[in-house]
């Protein structure tokens, strides 16, 4: 038998970190409702990165689609400000009822990027953490609704 989201009360897989239909968190307790541990929910270390690197240039940051429609989808992070939400009119578009239509933004800061939630329902998490405001180091995992993304910035070239 599996958990059950505290707000509205679907069942949840023991995979989920957050309801399909609300968006809630999975409450932090790394056990389902059978007392069964589930290894995804416990603080396993590092963060693995994925791959994703392969034809960027040294300097060049990217958001890669981990979980979600479109898995492996990879967006550049390039200018000053990129939206992220479910609005047609967000530089980076997530369709689905758990992301708020104006999520959140990456904004560019020196050499690097900043994830800036925008007032979201359901919240914006990094490393599985719960973020207004997070300066991304490559390989972080970003949570918003039911995507997974992975920030990752290349140090140097990596031919495709």
């Amino acid at each position: 038998m599996n958990s059950q989201c505290v707000r509205c009360g679907r069942p949840l897989e023991p995979e989920d970190r957050f309801c399909s239909a609300c968006g809630t968190p999975r409450p932090v307790d790394d056990t389902d409702a059978t007392g069964v541990v589930i290894p995804e929910l416990q603080d396993t270390g590092p963060i693995p990165v994925v791959e994703g690197l392969s034809g960027l240039t040294k300097g060049m940051s990217v958001i890669v689609v981990q979980r979600g429609p479109a898995i492996g989808q990879r967006f550049e992070l390039a200018g000053q400000r990129l939206s992220v939400g479910r609005a047609a009119e967000c530089d980076i578009m997530l369709d689905d009822v758990t992301v708020s239509r104006h999520h959140a933004e990456f904004v560019a800061e020196g050499d690097g990027w900043l994830l800036v939630d925008m007032g979201s329902l359901n919240g914006t998490y990094v490393n599985r953490s719960s973020v207004e405001r997070h300066r991304l180091n490559s390989g972080d995992l970003i949570q918003i609704g039911k995507f997974r993304l992975q920030y990752l910035h290349a140090d140097e070239d990596y031919p495709a």
